[in-house]
C-alpha cells in the first residue's frame, strides 16, 4: 500500500542576521535548527538568544518584548505567515518596514571636496532641500549653494530598508511546558536535492556493487551555515527518534513517533556553506543490494529480428528508505547512463532501465515447425544468438518475454562470454489462432 512520503533534512548550524544596534542582536553566533522540506525549509533558534526587553502595560501583566530585523532581500525569501514564536503565551506580533532615510533633508551632513581632485574634504550642514543651501559645521556662519547632491560624501554608514519584527509574550502567565520558546519560519534560501552515482563491477567480480549518496545542499542566499548535526528524515517509518537539543547539559530522551524515518550521515562537525555554494553530504551508509544485469524486452513477432540489449539494474535496501533523486551510473571509468530513481521503500525492489548495452547484441531467427494458414495454431522454433563484444562477460536475465507469454520457463540469470564470445538459447513456441467471432 502506497503512502505519502516527506523527506525532512535537518542542520544543527550557525547563522548570522545583519540587525541594527537597537535591536537584540543576532549576529552572535548560536544554534539553529534548519529543516528541509521538499518545497521550502524551517529555521528553528531558541527564543532565549535574544536577551528580550521586559516591560509592565500594567499592574497585572509583565510582558517581554522579542525583536529582529531582516533586509528586503531576507524578508521576499520568508513565508511571512509561517512567522511565529513557538510560545503559548505570545500575544502580539507586529511587522514594521523601514524605508530608505530621507538624507536630502535639512540637518543631514556630508563631507563636500571643494576641489575634486584634492582628498581634503570638509563637513557640511545641509539647511534648505529645495534651494541646496548648505554650511559648514566647523564655520556655522559660511553659507553656499550646490547645484545637486551627486558627489557628496555621507557622514554616517546609510541604512537600507529593513523589516523590524516584534514578538510580545505576556511572562506573567506560568507555561505548562518546560522546554525554551523558538523562533519559526520557512525560508527559501536553502535547499537540496538526493544524488546518486553507481560503479558497475565487471561479471564475476566477488565486490558488491555500491551507490553512493550524496545531499546535495545549497545554501542561495548571502549568510554562510557553520554545520554541526545533520538528519534526513521520511515520514514512512516507525522508529525512535531524539528530540532536538540546543543544550549539552540536557538529558537525553526518545519518543516513539510513528510514520518517521531518521538518518544521521557523518560529516566533518566543522563543515561550513558558504553563500551562493553548494555542499555535498554522503547519507545513506546502510547496505543496499545492487544487482547488475542486461535484458532483452520485445513482444513475440514470427519474424527474424537483432538488437541490442538494455542495461537493467535491480536496486534493493533492507535497512534505509532512499529517498527520489538523480543516478549518474559508470562503468570501468565510463559514463554509460543516468536516469531517476523513486522513492524506494524498505524491502522494496526496483528495477531501472538504463538504455542500451552496445556491447551485447542478438539476432533472432524463426522458423516454422508445424502449422500453415488453415491450422488453429503454429509452431515455431525460436533461436537467440547473444553476442558479447566488451572485454566482460556480460549477465542476461533468463526471463525472455518470448517464454513467459507461452508459459515456457527458463528462469535465472546466463553468462555471455567476454571478447566476441557466444550463447544461444533456442526452444519452441506454440501459438494458437485466436477463434473467428459469432455475428
Amino acid at each position: 500500500m502506497s503512502s505519502s512520503i516527506v523527506i525532512i533534512v535537518v542542520l544543527l548550524a550557525t547563522i548570522s542576521l545583519p540587525l541594527s544596534s537597537a535591536d537584540s542582536s543576532l549576529n552572535d553566533e548560536d544554534s539553529v535548527v534548519i529543516r528541509f522540506y521538499a518545497n521550502f525549509t524551517q529555521i528553528v533558534r531558541p527564543i532565549t538568544k535574544l536577551n528580550p526587553s521586559k516591560y509592565i502595560l500594567d499592574q497585572s501583566s509583565t510582558y517581554e518584548c522579542y525583536r529582529f530585523n531582516l533586509t528586503e532581500t531576507e524578508y521576499s525569501q520568508i513565508s511571512i505567515d509561517s512567522l511565529t514564536v513557538l510560545d503559548p503565551n505570545v500575544t502580539e506580533r507586529i511587522i514594521t518596514y523601514h524605508s530608505m532615510p530621507n538624507f536630502e533633508q535639512a540637518g543631514s551632513r556630508y563631507f563636500y571636496r571643494r576641489d575634486p581632485k584634492s582628498n581634503e574634504t570638509i563637513e557640511i550642514e545641509l539647511l534648505n532641500p529645495k534651494d541646496h543651501l548648505f554650511r559648514e559645521v566647523q564655520q556655522p556662519n559660511r553659507y553656499f549653494y550646490l547645484k545637486s547632491f551627486d558627489d557628496l560624501e555621507y557622514s554616517t554608514m546609510p541604512v537600507m530598508p529593513y523589516y523590524n519584527i516584534k514578538f510580545y509574550c505576556n511572562i506573567s502567565i506560568p507555561l505548562n511546558s518546560s522546554f525554551a520558546p523558538f523562533l519559526s519560519y520557512n525560508d527559501n534560501s536553502f535547499q537540496w536535492t538526493p544524488r546518486y552515482t553507481l560503479d558497475v563491477l565487471p561479471t564475476g567480480s566477488n565486490k558488491q556493487i555500491e551507490i553512493h549518496a550524496f545531499a546535495d545542499i545549497r545554501n542561495n542566499g548571502s549568510r554562510p551555515i557553520s554545520f554541526e548535526v545533520i538528519e534526513f528524515v521520511s515520514e514512512d517509518i516507525k522508529l525512535y527518534k531524539k528530540p532536538f537539543e540546543f543544550s549539552p547539559n540536557e538529558t537525553p530522551y526518545t519518543a516513539n513517533i510513528s510514520g518517521i524515518y531518521l538518518i544521521e550521515p557523518n560529516f566533518p562537525s566543522s563543515s561550513i556553506l558558504a553563500p551562493y555554494s553548494t555542499q555535498s553530504i554522503p547519507f545513506l551508509q546502510d547496505d543496499i543490494i545492487v544487482n547488475s544485469f542486461n535484458y532483452y524486452s520485445g513482444d513475440f513477432l514470427s519474424v527474424n529480428s537483432t538488437g541490442k540489449l538494455l542495461n537493467v539494474f535491480n536496486i534493493i535496501s533492507n535497512t534505509s528508505f532512499i529517498p527520489n533523486g538523480r543516478i549518474l551510473i559508470n562503468k570501468g571509468g565510463k559514463f554509460i547512463a543516468q536516469t531517476n530513481l523513486p522513492n524506494i521503500a524498505i524491502g522494496e525492489t526496483y528495477t531501472s532501465v538504463c538504455g542500451y548495452n552496445t556491447d551485447v547484441s542478438y539476432r533472432r531467427k524463426i522458423t516454422i515447425v508445424e502449422g500453415d494458414e488453415d491450422s488453429s495454431s503454429m509452431t515455431y522454433y525460436v533461436e537467440y544468438i547473444f553476442k558479447n563484444s566488451a572485454e566482460d562477460d556480460a549477465r542476461l536475465n533468463g526471463n525472455i518475454p518470448d517464454l513467459v507469454i507461452h508459459d515456457a520457463n527458463l528462469r535465472g540469470y546466463f553468462i555471455v562470454p567476454s571478447s566476441n564470445g557466444q550463447k544461444t538459447i533456442s526452444y519452441n513456441v506454440v501459438v494458437y489462432k485466436p477463434k473467428p467471432s459469432c455475428k
